[in-house]
């Protein structure tokens, strides 16, 4: 039915956010600039600034999000909400971060000059600051479908016929249907909204039926 392939294509875009959240707070761990030097490389990951353990919870925070909604039913207006406003800061503190260590490196290209043209001394932006731009953008293009509740995907129309709603959500026939109307005390020959077969249906995904 077109509702499950609604439902299907949501909880797709919920593993999405789930990974790219996990993958923002893995940046934090990272490098996000090194230095390598003729005695070795200096690294220094995004752990060591506070920046980087907002980045860190922010992932957590998008991994969240993308986890519950891949163990329920149905969708809520904030899944698609909360995640791609932290996916929009962390995405900030990376840029930001970005900017300042190219900064720096020119500056570092400038103080050593003679040791950088040698290859004596090697700055480069990590690779923590390009994954928290990377699972940003996940995060959104996945929350854009993760959020994406029935209602919203719906025909416009706001009622159908019992027996047409009973067939299209929960697959039954005209006999199941009477047998459903008759059990919830509700005319057959009258029409209802999406809201209440969507309802039922979930009522029943959630009794195991």
């Amino acid at each position: 039915m077109a509702t499950d392939d609604i439902d299907r294509s949501s909880r797709a875009g919920a593993g999405v956010v789930l990974g790219a959240g996990s993958l923002v707070a893995l940046a934090a761990l990272l490098p996000w600039v090194d230095v390598s030097t003729v005695y070795g490389t200096q690294i220094f990951t995004g752990m060591e600034s506070p920046d980087g353990q907002w980045v860190l919870l922010i992932g957590g925070v998008i991994a969240a999000s993308g986890l519950q909604r891949l163990t329920r039913h149905g969708a809520k207006s904030w899944e698609q909400v909360v995640p791609s406003v932290a996916a929009l800061g962390a995405g900030y503190i990376g840029w930001w971060h970005f900017q300042y260590a190219q900064n720096q490196i020119g500056n570092l290209s400038v103080q050593y000059q003679q040791y950088i043209g040698t290859g004596q001394v090697r700055p480069t932006i990590g690779i923590g600051l390009y994954l928290i731009v990377v699972g940003g953008v996940a995060t959104i293009l996945g929350a854009s479908t993760q959020g994406q509740s029935d209602r919203e995907s719906l025909n416009p129309l706001p009622l159908i016929s019992f027996y047409e709603g009973a067939e299209r959500f929960l697959g039954y026939k005209k006999e199941q249907a009477d047998l459903l109307a008759w059990t919830l005390g509700i005319d057959p020959h009258e029409s209802y909204s999406y809201e209440f077969y969507i309802e039922i249906r979930d009522r029943f995904r959630e009794q195991g039926s």
